[in-house]
């Protein structure tokens, strides 16, 4: 399991989780920077990964995307 921060978190965040033994990327390191919420959430979704982010939307995307 692999944390994801959005870009509306703090990249620094990444690194602090990751030296807690949480490993944690930031969306750059995927060259997801200023992409659609959707293209993370596939990301997420396709290889289990868990988002961080202060976005609201991810719920909706979740809830329209038909996966469980």
């Amino acid at each position: 399991m692999i944390f994801i921060l959005d870009e509306n978190l703090a990249p620094s965040i990444a690194l602090h989780l990751t030296e807690k033994g949480l490993p944690t990327k930031y969306v750059k390191d995927f060259g997801l920077l200023s992409a659609p919420d959707f293209s993370i959430f596939n990301l997420d979704f396709d290889n289990d990964l868990i988002i961080i982010t202060h976005d609201l939307d991810f719920s909706q995307i979740h809830a329209f995307s038909g996966k469980n």
